[in-house]
Parts: C-alpha cells; structure tokens; sequence
C-alpha cells in the first residue's frame, strides 16, 4: 500500500518543451508501507505509466504558484479546523471520493464525517479509479458531476 507521495521539487525548474516534468515525476520518491526507503515512482508504476504524461500535462496547465501550495501542503494546511469551518458552508457541495483500493486519498470515514459537518453535501463513490479521478476514467467522474449540476 502506498502511505504518501511527494513531488520533487525539480518539478519546479524543469522546463516544459523538453518533456522533463514527465521525467520529474517518474523520479518522485513514493514511500511503501513496509519499506524504509522510498521507491521511485518509475519504479512502482512502471516507466510507461499514462498517468506521468497526464500529470505532466496537467501541471502545465496550472498557475506556477499551485505548486508551492502542493510543495507546501502541511504548513499551509496548519490551524485549518474543518469541523469549524465546514458548517459555515451554505452552498451544495459534491464530494467525489476515489476508491481507497485504487489510490483515492479520502477515507469512508473522512468522508461520512463531511456529509455529517456540511449543511448540503453529497458524496459520489467512484469504485474503478484512485486519487487522479479525471484522468483514469473521465465517464463516472462526469457523470457524478452533472447529475450533481442537475439539481442544482
């Protein structure tokens, strides 16, 4: 099972023409419950993988400055109380989980505890993809999505 990922920090100054994000992140040291050392992520998904082309791809669509916040991700996150601040979200609000055997991030539990702290939640369960929704399967996340834009 995988416990945590990190990006490299390269990512940052790898320019993007040369191809070298997608290279970056098959460098990216994954931690393995069990191990004491970290593997690279070539190494656990393989040098083929879809998903450093699609990643790459993805940070480069998005503003320079989201990088710090994902580099900096404990120490921005520091005093933020979601049991105090989630009741005070008044909109709808859809969370979409990716299924914890393949990768989702959110826990059942994390995300019963959403439901019960957010006024107008609701939860959709994605069983065949992890942490990368809409790049693994793009249908059950767009589905979700605009059955949720629906009731709106």
């Amino acid at each position: 099972m995988i416990t945590e990922h990190t990006f490299n920090t390269d990512i940052i100054t790898i320019n993007y023409a040369e191809g070298g994000v997608s290279e970056a992140l098959k460098n990216t040291p994954i931690a393995i419950e069990g191990q004491s050392t970290p593997v690279p992520a070539r190494t656990l998904f393989g040098e083929e993988n879809p998903w450093f082309r699609d990643m790459a791809e993805n940070l480069r669509l998005n503003d320079p400055e989201m990088l710090t916040a994902v580099l900096e991700f404990n120490s921005m996150h520091e005093g933020y109380d979601y049991e105090q601040l989630f009741p005070m979200i008044s909109c709808p609000v859809l969370i979409i989980q990716g299924s914890p055997a393949n990768g989702g991030m959110l826990t059942n539990e994390e995300i019963e505890r959403a439901l019960t702290l957010l006024p107008h939640a609701s939860a959709a369960r994605m069983e065949t993809v992890g942490h990368a929704l809409h790049t693994q399967e793009k249908e059950p996340v767009l589905l979700a999505i605009t059955s949720f834009l629906e009731t709106l």
